[in-house]
């Protein structure tokens, strides 16, 4: 992080507050002009004055110098947003699931449906050939008597 950063986020904040350079200055204890130098980049902002820059914007120091706010470890946040990932997760592989054995249940029905229908052609492709043999041996008696 260099410094035009954290005088870019200086300025962000100041200006979010609705606060003057005069006034920012005057809260800081500090002179227009000293002011003015952090926010232009004459003097190094990495100094005693950017901690009470950031205890007079009610900022933490990690927001004023990152530009936002880090999370904590000990905040319970991490904790709170792994368990709602691991409901989340959770409640797709619920989904997945049921919608699996949905398809197999289909899968399953329509081989039941297809081993009937191979059945059904089974049966009538052996009326077929019985109907057939009868026609024949019709047609053979028929020719036979001529």
């Amino acid at each position: 992080m260099d410094d035009s950063t954290i005088k870019n986020n200086i300025r962000k904040k100041r200006n979010d507050l609705g606060l003057t350079q005069t006034e920012m200055a005057s809260r800081l204890e500090i002179s227009l002009n000293a002011y003015r130098k952090l926010e232009s980049g004459s003097t190094r902002i990495l100094n005693e004055h950017v901690s009470k820059f950031a205890k007079e914007a009610g900022v933490s120091l990690a927001e004023l110098v990152n530009g936002f706010d880090p999370v904590p470890p000990d905040s319970g946040y991490i904790d709170e947003l792994k368990d709602s990932y691991d409901r989340q997760i959770r409640e797709m592989q619920a989904e997945y699931r049921q919608e699996l054995e949905r398809v197999v249940e289909d899968n399953r029905n329509l081989r039941i449906r297809m081993a009937d229908k191979e059945a059904n052609m089974d049966m009538k492709d052996k009326l077929i050939g019985y109907l057939e043999k009868r026609l024949a041996e019709y047609e053979s008696g028929k020719t036979g008597e001529g």
